[in-house]
């Protein structure tokens, strides 16, 4: 690896602020969970989960309005609020309702 790989590299990895992951529902919808930290000085990492933006599209599958995002991002609940059975059941629920029906494209 070349000192100029090396630094883009590095660059990279310098800023770096999380990391996602594609999940399934239950009922076999996608959705994204993983982290990201804020502040940098702090090791600090906020939980979320993303869902595909479920409004966007009409029932037919065309875009109704093309300004509105096509993910939504949620913070999700920490283990003091709830059990991890709870979180889940309540990322399966936002997944059905925010995420399209099995007729339309996961981008992801």
């Amino acid at each position: 690896m070349s000192d100029t790989d090396s630094n883009v590299t590095r660059n990279w990895k310098e800023r770096e602020v999380g990391a996602l992951w594609v999940q399934k529902s239950a009922k076999g919808q996608k959705y994204m969970t993983g982290h990201i930290s804020i502040d940098a000085a702090s090791d600090e990492k906020h939980k979320l989960v993303i869902f595909e933006n479920g409004g966007k599209k009409d029932e037919k599958g065309q875009v109704k309005n093309a300004k509105a995002p096509d993910f939504r991002v949620y913070l999700s609940e920490s283990p003091q609020d709830g059990s991890s059975d709870k979180q889940e059941s309540a990322e399966a629920s936002a997944a059905a309702t925010s995420t399209p029906d099995s007729s339309e494209e996961v981008i992801f």
